[in-house]
């Protein structure tokens, strides 16, 4: 859901269509990470005020320690340093706000419809695809990490994805 309002976002501000996965599957996996947690802490019967508070300061250590450990290989998905009410460049008010707004979405529609559905078709043969595609996930990902500071190395330079990259087209 984080990759598609990604594209859709870029597309609707810069009038073109990017794919800033890092993986090579349509995920974008800082916006998973910034969904389990709450997701796995909270149900759609917590207070909304419980959820957003907690979730505020989670989605706010997500995006800046991902900024953060993406530089250690050379990598660099955004600037916030020219937005109002940033912190080093690396989180801001709007991109914490869009961030709380996934996670009340997560906890309170998006996990209980999964729950549901999944408990409705949970059998061997989904849970083996479930964990064959999160194994492809964390290989794949740990291929690209290992990649990208070899990469990062030679070249000696930090590679902004979101501008370094083509767009992909339409």
């Amino acid at each position: 859901i984080g990759w598609v309002g990604e594209g859709l976002y870029v597309r609707a501000t810069e009038g073109k269509w990017v794919d800033r996965s890092f993986v090579n599957a349509p995920f974008f996996l800082l916006y998973g990470v910034g969904a389990i947690g709450p997701v796995l802490l909270f149900s759609a019967t917590d207070s909304p005020w419980l959820v957003l508070g907690v979730s505020l300061f989670y989605a706010a250590a997500v995006e800046y320690i991902g900024s953060v450990a993406m530089e250690k290989i050379g990598l660099s998905y955004w600037d916030y340093s020219k937005n109002r009410w940033n912190l080093h460049g690396r989180i801001c008010f709007e991109s914490i706000t869009i961030f709380l707004i996934g996670i009340c979405l997560a906890v309170y529609y998006v996990q209980p419809a999964l729950t549901a559905s999944f408990a409705a078709i949970a059998s061997p043969p989904v849970l083996i695809a479930v964990f064959v595609l999160a194994f492809y996930v964390c290989a794949n990902l740990a291929v690209r990490i290992v990649r990208q500071y070899r990469y990062y190395k030679t070249v000696g330079h930090i590679m902004n994805y979101a501008y370094d990259r083509k767009p992909t087209r339409a």
